[in-house]
């Protein structure tokens, strides 16, 4: 709360706000297992109004269920007024940085939120095999129309946790990426199996009377 207030005060005093800080969000399925980890340090960059930039280390997640769909995730993080939503796909037996929409204030004759979406094959310097995560120290910058850009530094993206036992797994760079999807998130199939016991169970005890 005390860093919001911060930055609030930051802008309007109009002093530029400078990133710095990883920050870590997780995301659940409805069962509550851990389908994706990401962490960065992240900005929306406004260039030619940088008082007005965004800073991401105090966002927390905004969709209280993010996508854990087998073969794309999505989730969305914001702070204030701004926000930023990461989807990555599933290819075979890596994933892909496929789409990022981002959300934040204009400068102008007025503040006004502005909404931009950008699509790409892979915003990542390749694919990411499963069981390992991505990470670049290098900024990750994404222009938008307007002047604005979305700039991630320090990113550790494990948008498919739950081929690495619900963690991070290993560095992409080791080349050390044990796959075990078999527990990959399936929404409804907890419920699907209890429904089965239930019938089986009821079955059974009617042939028995």
């Amino acid at each position: 709360m005390a860093r919001t207030l911060l930055l609030s005060l930051a802008v309007f005093l109009g002093f530029q706000v400078v990133a710095g800080i990883v920050s870590e969000w997780i995301a659940k399925d409805e069962m509550d297992k851990v389908c994706m980890k990401i962490k960065f340090d992240g900005m929306i960059n406004v260039r030619d109004n940088p008082e007005y930039n965004t800073d991401f280390g105090s966002a927390v997640v905004i969709d209280p269920k993010p996508n854990c769909m087998e073969d794309e995730r999505t989730i969305t993080i914001g702070v204030g007024n701004s926000s930023l939503q990461l989807t990555f796909r599933k290819q075979s037996q890596s994933f892909v940085f496929t789409n990022i929409t981002a959300k934040w204030l204009k400068p102008g004759s007025g503040l006004e939120n502005v909404t931009g979406s950008l699509s790409d094959k892979n915003f990542l310097s390749g694919a990411v095999p499963l069981g390992c995560f991505y990470s670049q120290d290098e900024p990750l910058s994404i222009p938008f129309q307007g002047g604005f850009s979305a700039e991630l530094k320090n990113v550790t993206f494990q948008p498919f946790a739950d081929c690495a036992k619900n963690d991070y797994g290993n560095d992409y760079s080791s080349r050390d990426c044990p796959t075990d999807c078999s527990r990959a998130a399936r929404p409804g199939s907890d419920i699907i199996y209890v429904l089965l016991v239930a019938v089986v169970g009821a079955i059974s005890v009617k042939f028995m009377n």
